[in-house]
């Protein structure tokens, strides 16, 4: 699904220091758009690199000390929500440290990791309304990524961000589709998985991956599509032969990472092979481990997310 994830830069503050009311604005301006977010999709969250309180207004501020005072509890108990709400604070954070062969680069030469999650994550930015690139309703940028065979590859794209209240009016469409798109949960992926992909069983292990990767937008939309793809491979195999793929399928590991794929298979109670694997991306190296089973003549899933490491 569509992540209902923004992510805020955490290097958009001013370079210089400014006067205290100048920083004061800034952050209530941020705070008036985050409201109005949050009154238009009850669903999106907001997650940053560091600390909400140590997001750097200026070389010598940050919302802790601007925000000071039993004046602003209001504005903490909204940033404290947005922020328990993100999946990148129930999980997902450990998903991201696989995004670390990607880079984004404003046209100024800003490496944003706020830019980087955006763009891998089909989501958009969060800023405080500085000057410069943030102050627009979109950012663009040079991203730099490894494709799954090592290539590195340059694209150039458009990220959407929100630094004014403006901004959320002219977003407003694309805001309110934010995790309501036809793409499946995982709980009811794992529930129609039989009906779904009749030609594939699943071990009881990957019900934690699709858990995992549901909430990362594309490479989720890229696995989903793979297994359709492997469920359709299987329902035009007869059982004899190798399998055809209409997809890239390599048919095992090196030597050194064969002990990486071995996993128990709960139906037939021992460990077994599973280092046949089919790569999907959407930003990083995903690849889906099976088995064929010329008994059930089905392929058989053991694994679904990055690329196995030793």
């Amino acid at each position: 699904m569509t992540v209902p994830v923004l992510f805020l830069e955490p290097d958009s503050g001013y370079r210089t220091n400014v006067e205290k009311e100048v920083a004061q604005n800034t952050v209530k301006n941020l705070i008036t758009t985050l409201i109005k977010i949050r009154r238009l999709n009850s669903k999106i969250s907001i997650n940053t690199a560091g600390s909400l309180s140590q997001q750097r207004v200026s070389p010598e501020d940050t919302l802790q000390t601007i925000l000071t005072g039993p004046n602003h509890r209001d504005e903490w108990l909204l940033l404290k929500e947005l922020k328990a709400k993100s999946p990148l604070s129930n999980g997902l954070s450990t998903f991201l440290e696989t995004f670390d062969i990607a880079e984004a680069r404003t046209e100024c030469g800003q490496i944003s990791t706020a830019l980087t999650w955006a763009s891998l994550l089909e989501t958009g930015t969060v800023s405080l309304k500085t000057g410069g690139v943030w102050d627009s309703h979109t950012v663009n940028i040079a991203l730099t990524k490894i494709n799954p065979d090592g290539e590195l590859l340059k694209t150039k794209e458009c990220i959407n961000n929100l630094s004014e209240p403006d901004h959320v009016t002219h977003h407003n469409n694309w805001l309110k589709s934010l995790g309501f798109d036809r793409i499946p949960s995982a709980k009811k992926f794992w529930t129609d998985k039989e009906s779904q992909f009749p030609k594939l069983r699943f071990l009881d292990q990957t019900k934690g991956h699709i858990e995992a990767l549901a909430t990362s937008g594309a490479p989720y939309k890229q696995a989903l599509s793979t297994l359709e793809a492997l469920n359709e491979d299987a329902s035009r195999w007869d059982g004899n032969g190798q399998p055809q793929y209409s997809i890239k399928v390599a048919d095992g590991e090196h030597d050194q990472r064969q002990s990486l794929s071995r996993f128990t298979d709960e139906t037939v109670g021992k460990e077994l092979d599973f280092d046949r694997h089919a790569y999907f991306t959407g930003g990083f190296p995903g690849r889906i481990h099976f088995r064929v089973d010329i008994n059930e003549k089905k392929f058989v899933i053991a694994y679904i997310g990055f690329k196995l490491k030793a």
